[in-house]
C-alpha cells in the first residue's frame, strides 16, 4: 500500500479517479469497495466524466450496491 498526499481536494479527486480507472483497465473483473457519503463525491464526478468521454473501460464496469 502506498500513501499519497495531494495539496487539495480537487487534485486528490483527480488522482484517485485516475488510480481507480487504471485498476479497472488493468483488471476488468476487479472488485472495488468504494466509500459512501460526501467525501468521495469529487472522485465519483471525475469517474462519471471519464466514462462520458469514453476513457478507459469504466462504461463496462458493473456496479452493485450492498447493504
Amino acid at each position: 500500500m502506498q500513501t499519497i498526499i495531494e495539496s487539495n481536494y480537487e487534485t486528490l479527486s483527480e488522482r484517485a479517479s485516475e488510480l481507480i480507472a487504471k485498476c479497472v483497465s488493468d483488471k476488468p473483473d476487479a472488485v472495488l469497495c468504494l466509500a459512501a457519503g460526501a467525501t468521495p463525491v469529487g472522485v465519483f464526478r471525475k469517474l462519471v466524466a471519464m466514462s462520458r468521454e469514453g476513457e478507459g473501460q469504466l462504461v463496462e464496469m458493473p456496479l452493485r450496491r450492498t447493504g
